[in-house]
C-alpha cells in the first residue's frame, strides 16, 4: 500500500546544520572522532578532532584541493643545500589530487648531513613524522619529513648527493 502525502512529508527529516563556533576548543569539549569546526581567530576555519584524548587541528584552506595540486614548487632551500647538477632534478614538491605529497631532487653541499634540506609550507606536511629510505654517495640513508615540515637526512646522508626522489606520503597538514 503506497504512502499518503501526509506520511511522506513526516517521513523526511531536515538535513542536519553544521554548526561553527568560535575559538579553540579543549579536549573535554569534543566527542572522541568526532570533527568539529571552529572559527579561531588569525588563522580562519579550523577543523579540530579529539583521538585517543588529544586534541588535532587541521587549518582549512580557502582553495580547492584542486587548484594546488599537481604543480611541483620549489622551496626556500636552507643550510647552503644546492641543486645537485642541472642533468638531474632539482628539489621539488607537490600534493596530487588524492592528497598524497611527493618530493624530488638531488641535493648537495648542506651544512652537515642531518641539518634540514628545507621546510615544506603547511597542507603539504604530514600528520606525524615519517621516515624513508633514501640514496645518498655514502650509499643508503634515511630521510625524515617531521610534522613541521623538516626535511632531512637524518643518517648516512652525504653532502656530495643526497636524493629525496620518489618520497611519498598523505599530506594536508
Amino acid at each position: 500500500m503506497s504512502m499518503t502525502r501526509q506520511e511522506r512529508v513526516a517521513s523526511h527529516s531536515k538535513q542536519e546544520r553544521t554548526h561553527i563556533r568560535s575559538g579553540s576548543p579543549v579536549p573535554s569539549d569534543l566527542k572522541e572522532g568526532v570533527p568539529e569546526l571552529r572559527s579561531v581567530s588569525g588563522s580562519g576555519l579550523v577543523e579540530f578532532v579529539k583521538h585517543n584524548g588529544v586534541l588535532h587541528k587541521k587549518v582549512l584552506d580557502k582553495m580547492t584541493s584542486h587548484s594546488k595540486s599537481n604543480i611541483w614548487y620549489q622551496p626556500t632551500m636552507e643550510n647552503n643545500w644546492v641543486a645537485y647538477n642541472a642533468a638531474n632534478n632539482v628539489a621539488e614538491y607537490m600534493i596530487d589530487d588524492n592528497g598524497f605529497v611527493h618530493l624530488r631532487g638531488i641535493l648537495k653541499n648542506g651544512d652537515g648531513t642531518t641539518d634540514d634540506f628545507f621546510s615544506l609550507p603547511q597542507g603539504f606536511r604530514p600528520a606525524f613524522q615519517e621516515l624513508f629510505a633514501g640514496v645518498s654517495n655514502n650509499g643508503f640513508c634515511g630521510i625524515e619529513v617531521s610534522a613541521n615540515g623538516d626535511v632531512r637526512a637524518y643518517t648516512g646522508g652525504s653532502l656530495t648527493f643526497t636524493a629525496i626522489d620518489g618520497i611519498t606520503f598523505k599530506g594536508g597538514y
